[in-house]
């Protein structure tokens, strides 16, 4: 009878499993709020909090495969290697990032070139 030979126990490799679907599904959850939300300040927020929500994920998971793999992050990407060869992927972190700052670039910009108002005392 043929036995699977797993190089990570499965014990270990299951919850990594749990997070990625939790990931999948989190971020087809934004897609939807994307697709069907006017970019308020109200959606924006909410499209915000999910997608820290996912890049925290997202990252978690890469943590706890680099005590298996090497994990070399790159800008957009990150390279799996192992004894078997490596593989790129899609570091979907860093997109999040890139599109957070693009929803909220006007507020980020106001704030950063915001004019600080002084007034001088008068008597009265």
């Amino acid at each position: 009878m043929f036995k699977p030979y797993y190089i990570v126990p499965t014990s270990i490799i299951d919850p990594i499993y749990m997070l990625e679907q939790i990931a999948c599904i989190l971020l087809i959850v934004l897609i939807g709020l994307l697709a069907f939300l006017e970019l308020n300040k109200k959606s924006k927020t909410v499209i915000s909090i999910v997608s820290a929500i996912i890049i925290v994920v997202h990252y978690i998971i890469l943590y706890k495969v680099s005590i298996f793999e090497k994990i070399t992050i790159l800008p957009l990407l990150f390279i799996e290697q192992n004894s078997h060869g490596s593989a790129f992927a899609i570091d979907y972190g860093q997109l999040l990032i890139l599109m957070n700052l693009f929803f909220w670039r006007k507020e980020i910009r106001n704030k950063i070139f915001e004019k600080k108002v002084t007034y001088k005392n008068s008597s009265r």
